[in-house]
């Protein structure tokens, strides 16, 4: 039997951009931090995703301006389209409007560029803080600590656990329970385009949501604007797989939104042969009805004992909403552990 390690860091589990944001976070604090990822290595996965002037205001708090805006793209606004005609529709500026209201950009950013962002930074301040192929396979907690056990590896104690594990949580399931996560009717396509590839219309800097029958289409560049992440999201009664990395066709895509504006079609058609496919999972009520003692703060995160759970465990993993990993991860570095290690209890 593998020996149990026991310190007295925080213990992350996931790698993920809510798990780094909340890890960065603590050592930004002078808290110890092991951030246990169940991948053998960390691969750039994923497309695009928004993040609001609240994150990337908390980009800036870690350190992390400077990389944000090389890597991320400030867009004039957002707009509405017709499916049909293209039709248009301004919805609201961003840009510099953006930035006289808030303070700071709304940006967009491809979530590989914004992981490798964070995990640099952590690297740079904890060579030793992240643990790659540690699948967590349980936890359980006493008076004291949590205890959590691996696939591959000695179990370890922590005096709190994070649990930035997806939508399929393990940590949620120690804390709440088992559960289900429910298919929400909706499938998510994706590409990600250079944006030379794809038609005028399309190549704006603009956010941009065309609406139509049962479904819509959103976009928007990223990657310092070379690449234009494209998504597709379609009302469907079949259920497969959740998961960012299924392979699809553009045929298939193209099938769903038939019918739809020429450049829709043409978008999807130039990407030459990368399109993935998901079946969007919604866990908005997750814990079971007879196991719900726990503390909420807001709709992101709850904790019990020595249990966090946050992010996609209430979120649907639809890749096409603002994202709010960064600024929920933030907030629990920054704010919940102020008087770590003093009473890190005193703040719940």
């Amino acid at each position: 039997m593998s020996r149990m390690s026991t310190n007295n860091r925080v213990a992350i589990i996931g790698a993920g951009i809510g798990g780094l944001t909340a890890a960065l976070a603590l050592i930004r604090q002078g808290i110890g931090v092991d951030v246990y990822e169940q991948a053998p290595e960390l691969k750039e996965l994923g497309a695009g995703v928004q993040i609001s002037s609240n994150g990337t205001r908390v980009l800036d708090a870690l350190g992390l301006g400077a990389e944000a805006d090389r890597l991320g793209v400030v867009v004039a606004g957002k707009e509405i389209r017709l499916w049909s005609t293209g039709q248009t529709w301004k919805l609201f500026d961003l840009g510099a409007v953006s930035v006289e209201r808030y303070g700071f950009p709304y940006m967009m950013f491809h979530r590989g560029d914004l992981h490798a962002v964070l995990l640099e930074a952590i690297r740079r301040e904890r060579p030793d803080a992240i643990h790659l192929d540690r699948k967590c396979v349980g936890l359980t907690q006493d008076a004291d600590s949590v205890t959590i056990e691996f696939e591959h590896g000695a179990p370890v104690a922590a005096p709190l656990v994070i649990g930035a594990d997806g939508v399929q949580s393990r940590v949620r399931f120690a804390a709440f329970g088992a559960d289900r996560p429910e298919f929400t009717g909706i499938v998510a396509w994706r590409i990600l385009v250079p944006r030379e590839r794809v038609p005028e219309g399309i190549r704006m800097n603009v956010g941009t949501n065309w609406v139509g029958p049962g479904g819509h289409v959103v976009h928007y560049p990223v990657r310092g604007g070379r690449l234009l992440n494209f998504v597709g999201l379609l009302e469907r009664d079949d259920w497969r797989v959740e998961s960012w990395t299924v392979q699809g066709s553009a045929d298939e895509f193209c099938n769903d939104f038939r019918n739809w504006h020429s450049d829709i079609h043409d978008t999807i058609r130039s990407e030459n042969g990368h399109v993935y496919r998901n079946d969007v999972l919604l866990n908005d009520d997750f814990i079971p009805e007879q196991n719900r003692s726990y503390d909420s703060w807001g709709p992101y995160v709850v904790k019990k004992g020595y249990y966090f759970v946050m992010g996609d465990h209430r979120n649907n993993s639809s890749d096409s909403r603002t994202w709010g990993e960064v600024p929920k991860k933030y907030i629990i570095g920054k704010v919940q552990f102020r008087w770590w290690p003093l009473d890190h209890m005193r703040v719940f």
